[in-house]
């Protein structure tokens, strides 16, 4: 591995405030209660770092007073997710599923995918890694990168010890280029939102045993992210939200709401959820028992038609991006949606030098990208400015004590 270095700047404003009291969330059946916990220990095993996408890691731990760059890992096209679990760091470089060291990015093992008609028209492109208890599991994209062009898919699962192949899904009929979604894993199954993978299934959610790869159940419908807890799959479509049964996916429940957006989370017995319109953007919590609504609230708009994404929740704030101003981070409380702070992020001498996408809330610190911030005020205590921003532009997680940034490559700050 080539290792480089990139100039780095930290800016400290305050002291961090400790925050006491934390416990794991009630909504939860207890496979996904004990798999809480391990992601507590410092584990980041998918996208929203558990199961419910809460990116809510409270025993979990990141770089606090004076981070640096600690190392980085190249990436061909661009480094997309990453998964940490004990001494190993995972992720996609183009053709490749490689295992790290996360104290120093000495590989341990690179698995090469590929198809059978490997070209630039049908390239490989690795992304969006998960663990299960044996496995690695990740989507693959086949296509043009450049022109955003492509014409295949597949979700794989390796041996996540030494790269050994497990099992590949790969699609049916004339719609290979709808993606698999980021895959959330529980203790016994792989769920992801996908295009039809025998004649008989058409996209929508899958269930897949992480043994084999085979189906335990396929809901149709549109091909979204999915959320999990308490025995509960929640699923989003353009204009609706249903819970579908953890074992069976028969539906439990569905809720028309139109323009959503953000990838489901659950939290506390609700579900959150972002939706815009020509006039209005909101974020609206859920019952995540009936699907009745709780309460809903406006966020920015200024003129723009995407409502923003949800970057953690913890036990009593949810911390939202609104898309009207990428900068800018709001809490709210989970109970009924009061503001309780609104931080932008400043960059240095007006030069985007400092990510801001990504987030995560882990410890007693709220990560947003390339700022530290208190959770109970706001108050932005660490300012980790890149010299290029391009290069490690967001947030992919925070464990172990380091954070993982993408783009253009893989940058760990420690």
């Amino acid at each position: 591995m080539t290792m480089s270095t990139t100039p780095i700047s930290i800016g400290r404003r305050s002291m961090l405030r400790a925050v006491a009291g934390l416990s794991v969330f009630g909504l939860t059946g207890k496979g996904i209660a004990n798999q809480l916990q391990r992601a507590g220990r410092d584990e980041w095993r998918q996208l929203g770092g558990t199961p419910a996408n809460t990116s809510f890691l409270p025993s979990g731990s990141g770089p606090r007073e004076n981070p640096s760059i600690s190392w980085q890992a190249p990436a061909t096209v661009e480094a997309d997710g990453v998964a940490v679990l004990e001494d190993r760091v995972y992720y996609g470089d183009h053709r490749t599923l490689k295992a790290l060291t996360p104290t120093d990015g000495t590989p341990q093992w690179t698995a090469t995918v590929r198809d059978e008609s490997d070209t630039n028209e049908n390239d490989p492109y690795v992304k969006y890694p998960a663990i299960t208890s044996d496995h690695v599991v990740a989507v693959v994209r086949y296509g043009d990168f450049a022109h955003a062009n492509y014409r295949s898919t597949a979700l794989i699962a390796r041996n996540r010890h030494d790269g050994s192949h497990r099992w590949q899904v790969t699609p049916a009929g004339d719609e290979p280029a709808t993606p698999f979604t980021p895959p959330v894993v529980t203790d016994q199954l792989v769920l992801t939102g996908g295009p039809g993978i025998s004649p008989e299934t058409g996209r929508g959610a899958f269930a897949f045993e992480p043994s084999d790869g085979s189906v335990r159940w396929h809901r149709p419908g549109p091909v979204t992210p999915v959320a999990v807890a308490n025995g509960r799959v929640v699923l989003t479509g353009p204009d609706t939200v249903e819970a579908v049964a953890i074992e069976t996916g028969e539906q439990l429940w569905k809720r028309s709401i139109s323009g959503l957006e953000s990838t489901p989370s659950v939290a506390g017995g609700s579900v959150f959820v972002t939706k815009s319109s020509s006039t209005t953007n909101r974020l609206v919590a859920l019952d995540a028992e009936t699907g009745t609504p709780q309460w809903r609230i406006s966020l920015p708009k200024a003129g723009t038609r995407s409502a923003g994404s949800i970057t953690a929740i913890d036990t009593n704030t949810i911390y939202v991006q609104p898309a009207a101003h990428r900068a800018d981070v709001i809490a709210f409380d989970r109970r009924d949606g009061g503001e309780r702070w609104r931080t932008t992020i400043d960059q240095p001498d007006g030069v985007r030098s400092v990510p801001t996408s990504g987030g995560t809330r882990t410890g007693d610190v709220l990560y947003l990208g390339g700022a530290i911030i208190d959770p109970v005020d706001g108050s932005v205590t660490e300012q980790i400015s890149f010299e290029n921003a391009d290069e490690s532009r967001y947030l992919l997680a925070v464990a172990g004590g380091r954070s993982y940034f993408g783009g253009a490559r893989l940058t760990v700050v420690a």
